[in-house]
C-alpha cells in the first residue's frame, strides 16, 4: 500500500468488499461508482505502467495460443516475450508499443504459467489454489486473508515470482496440509481421484 502498488491495494479492496458484503449489497451503486472512479483515477496517476502491463499481457495471451497444451517450457518467458512482441510489432502502431520496456516479470502468475507450461500447467495452479480455498473456506484465520490477498496480488503483479514468495507459499501449503485432517471422506476421494488424474497427464507430456 505504502509503495502505491495497485495490485496491492486491488487486492486489499476485494478481501474488504468480501469482508463487508452484506453492507456493501445495500450501497451497490455508490460503491460502483467509487470503484470506478478510483480505478481510473489508479490508472492515469501510472499510465505507462499500466500500459506496460497490458503489452506484456496481451503478448503473453498471445503466446499461449500459440502453444497451448504444454508451453514453451519453464524459463523460457523473457525469450517468448521477446518473440511475441517482435510479431505485434509488426501489426500495432509504435506509439503504442513505446509504453513497454525490457521486462524481467510477467507480472501476472497465471499467465507466467501459462506461456512456460501451458493449459495442462494452468490446470494443476488453478486446482491448487481451489483445493487451498476449499480446505481453509471454513475457517476465520487471518491465514486464509493472507493467502487471499497474495494470490489477487499475484494476478496482476510479480508476487509468485519472488524467491521469497515462492518459498513462503510451498511452505504455507504444506502447512495447510499437514495439519490435523478434518476432511470428509467426499473431499478425500477427489483429491485421490485428482492425484491420478494429474499423474496420467504428467505421464502423457514429459517428453
Amino acid at each position: 500500500m505504502m509503495t502505491m502498488s495497485r495490485a496491492a491495494i486491488l487486492a486489499l479492496v476485494v478481501c474488504i468488499s468480501f469482508l463487508y458484503r452484506d453492507k456493501i449489497r445495500k450501497h451497490l451503486l455508490p460503491f460502483c461508482i467509487f470503484f470506478i472512479i478510483s480505478s481510473l483515477a489508479f490508472y492515469l496517476i501510472k499510465q505507462n505502467s499500466a500500459d506496460s502491463r497490458l503489452i506484456i499481457w496481451q503478448v503473453s495471451l498471445q503466446n499461449i495460443a500459440m502453444y497451448p497444451i504444454i508451453g514453451t517450457g519453464p524459463g523460457s518467458f523473457l525469450h517468448q516475450y521477446a518473440d511475441g512482441m517482435a510479431i505485434l510489432s509488426s501489426a500495432m502502431p509504435d506509439g503504442y508499443l513505446n509504453a513497454t520496456d525490457v521486462v524481467q516479470y510477467a507480472f501476472s502468475f497465471l499467465l507466467l504459467i501459462g506461456v512456460e507450461q501451458g493449459l495442462i500447467g494452468l490446470t494443476f495452479a488453478i486446482t491448487l489454489i481451489f483445493v487451498i480455498f476449499i480446505r481453509l473456506r471454513s475457517s476465520n484465520d487471518v491465514l486464509k486473508w493472507t493467502l487471499s490477498l497474495l494470490f489477487v496480488t499475484s494476478f496482476f503483479s510479480y508476487t509468485f515470482e519472488l524467491l521469497p514468495f515462492q518459498i513462503l507459499i510451498v511452505m504455507v501449503c504444506a502447512s495447510i496440509f499437514s495439519e490435523g485432517n478434518t476432511c470428509n471422506a467426499s473431499y478425500r476421494a477427489f483429491s485421490v481421484l485428482a492425484l491420478f488424474l494429474c499423474l496420467a497427464v504428467s505421464i502423457c507430456v514429459c517428453q
